[in-house]
């Protein structure tokens, strides 16, 4: 079960990072105004990523799903991590949010698949747990990272955690 954890832990993360670094990067690049739009913009990817996800059936084996939609959020991450002008920077802020809904959805529908019935509440209070917990490492890390090397750093941190998160995923879903 570690590795199903570190990789959930490497999502959890990847969301800090990413969640630390988008009003700072709005308010960098672009200005003050921006900032709370930039934040809403992803959202409105994930919603409707979310909505796209769950209207189909997919061929794909849910457990490939996972390491692609993580590969996936890495790649659209690192490239928030571009310097770009305001409209180009929205409109990559909605397609990045794309795959955030569906990566949290089959990290849960795992989840479900993986835990035994009789232990499924505690499989699901624990993925929660690392949530936040994941998210609280990935803000304050990346917090730090902006300090230290600008609006960029957290944004690809996140993303080759995410990357990383995915290939871990990939090799263990392998190998059982």
């Amino acid at each position: 079960m570690r590795r199903p954890s570190s990789v959930r832990m490497g999502i959890f993360c990847t969301f800090g990072f990413e969640d630390d670094n988008r009003p700072v990067t709005a308010t960098n690049w672009l200005n003050d105004v921006w900032m709370r739009p930039v934040r809403g913009l992803m959202s409105v990817g994930s919603a409707v990523g979310g909505l796209a996800y769950g209207s189909r059936s997919w061929r794909l084996p849910l457990a490939r799903q996972f390491s692609v939609a993580l590969w996936t959020l890495g790649a659209g991450i690192a490239v928030l991590a571009v310097p770009m002008n305001a409209w180009m920077f929205a409109a990559v802020s909605i397609a990045a949010g794309v795959i955030m809904a569906p990566t949290l959805t089959i990290q849960s529908m795992l989840v479900a698949r993986i835990a035994s019935p009789a232990h499924l509440t505690e499989a699901f209070t624990w993925s929660s747990t690392g949530l936040l917990a994941g998210v609280g490492i990935g803000m304050a890390s990346g917090g730090w990272l902006i300090e230290q090397w600008g609006s960029g750093a957290a944004l690809i941190a996140g993303a080759i955690v995410a990357i990383c998160a995915g290939t871990l995923a990939a090799a263990w879903l392998r190998a059982n």
